[in-house]
């Protein structure tokens, strides 16, 4: 049993240990006056709000999004080269839908037209509404749980495609192919934007979800690359297969204990109390950070030389936008046929790849 004098020499101990950091840190002069500014450099805190500004784009192979700041202003930025397929969550209001309208204005402005194109899949219709007259990036944008599993349907036929045209040149990635390629075949990067997820469930015979399981496994390395948004991304949600996929996971607040720890593998997130506040977490890595805040108004700022003008003569309906994209006859039929696993075609070469 530890005696008075023990426990004393413990104390006198531990008081040495935190004396020597402190001194360390603040010289004896100061102690008593130490200002704000060296508190913060020592134990520093997270800005509450962060203003939006274009960043400098990363000259590397891949694609980068800068998503916000950490702790001494150090900046999280994901390549999606790397970890192709993001989720965004978050109760209404914590900041997942600026969070989005950064990450597209970002890549808008970054990458050509000629590089990367983009698919809208905006069940609240008004979310991506900004984008969808910029008609050189944007290809398809679609607001019907119908128009999504046709739109879903071609999107696994171009992937099949790529992955036939890799295993013709034996690379095993858009990447390398496009390097073998003269550049008028060099195959754009696909960026196929979803808005509130849980519209998937309402899909009473499950077809989008089987494809979008399918295409999140496949897509992996074809130059096809998700990122969804939702609320929430329980087991009622979403499937183990399709969360899994989802190696990117930016978490705003969240309802509750149990949400937080699906995504993150903690909890935490429930905590969260600073709007644009959140975890980013990529594979076993997490951080927090304070995501950039951008308005509508900057967002058709930057923009605006995408945008083409309406016109008189023809509609600027969902339709006329999907145009842009291949079309089918059938493609509802299409659709069931891609989710049959026994009707879908051979893919067994891309294993080998």
């Amino acid at each position: 049993m530890a005696t008075k004098k023990d426990n004393e020499n413990k104390d006198n101990l531990l008081q040495m240990i935190f004396d020597h950091i402190w001194y360390s840190i603040f010289p004896k002069e100061r102690i008593g006056t130490i200002s704000q500014e060296e508190l913060e450099e020592v134990f520093p805190c997270l800005p509450e709000r962060i203003d939006y500004e274009l960043p400098k784009k990363i000259n590397k192979e891949g694609i980068y999004i800068p998503i916000g700041k950490t702790f001494k202003g150090k900046e999280i930025v994901l390549d999606l080269k790397s970890n192709p397929h993001t989720v965004v969550t978050g109760v209404t209001g914590a900041g997942k839908s600026v969070c989005i309208k950064e990450i597209i204005t970002t890549l808008m402005k970054n990458y050509s037209s000629k590089d990367i194109e983009f698919y809208f899949i905006d069940f609240k219709i008004v979310e991506l509404s900004l984008f969808k007259r910029c008609t050189d990036y944007v290809k398809s944008y679609v607001t019907e749980i119908e128009e999504a599993k046709d739109l879903l349907a071609d999107l696994m036929e171009e992937c099949k495609m790529r992955y036939r045209l890799f295993d013709e040149l034996e690379v095993t990635n858009v990447w390398d192919y496009n390097k073998l390629v003269p550049k008028e075949k060099q195959l754009k990067r696909q960026i196929i934007v979803i808005e509130e997820f849980v519209e998937f469930t309402q899909d009473r015979k499950k077809i989008a979800m089987a494809l979008l399981r399918r295409f999140s496994s496949l897509a992996r390395a074809s130059g096809q690359y998700l990122i969804v948004t939702g609320q929430r991304f329980d087991n009622t949600v979403i499937d183990l297969v399709l969360r899994n996929n989802l190696s990117n996971r930016i978490v705003f607040q969240m309802s509750d204990e149990a949400n937080s720890k699906l995504l993150l593998g903690v909890s935490g997130a429930e905590k969260i109390n600073v709007k644009g506040r959140c975890y980013v977490k990529v594979n076993a890595d997490m951080k927090e950070c304070q995501s950039y805040y951008i308005s509508d108004k900057q967002v058709k700022e930057y923009i605006k030389p995408y945008i083409k003008p309406k016109s008189k003569n023809k509609p600027t309906n969902e339709q006329t936008i999907n145009d842009n994209n291949k079309t089918s006859k059938n493609g509802h039929e299409r659709a069931r046929t891609i989710s049959n696993d026994n009707n879908i075609i051979d893919l067994s070469f891309i294993d080998n790849l």
